[in-house]
């Protein structure tokens, strides 16, 4: 077996092994998706009602499977005079 069949046998033996990094959407891209306003969404970030990257002091990312919980969860902004979570 030469160097080069060494390194591909070890490649496939350590296949799947790394996870891929979870995709980032962001504040707007997110919004759109679960259809609610963007301020809505920086506020959920902010009392962590969502969960969030923050890349830097100003980028925040949220992963891809909130938007899936968020749906699952059925969650909704407040109403006035309403439920918080109808």
């Amino acid at each position: 077996m030469n160097r080069i069949d060494r390194r591909r046998a070890a490649a496939a033996d350590h296949e799947g092994c790394f996870a891929a990094p979870p995709r980032l959407l962001r504040l707007g891209e997110f919004a759109k998706l679960v259809g609610l306003a963007r301020p809505t969404i920086r506020k959920w970030v902010a009392s962590r009602r969502i969960a969030s990257v923050k890349l830097s002091a100003r980028a925040v990312r949220i992963p891809a499977s909130e938007v899936g919980r968020l749906i699952q969860a059925k969650l909704r902004p407040a109403v006035p005079g309403g439920d918080a979570d109808a």
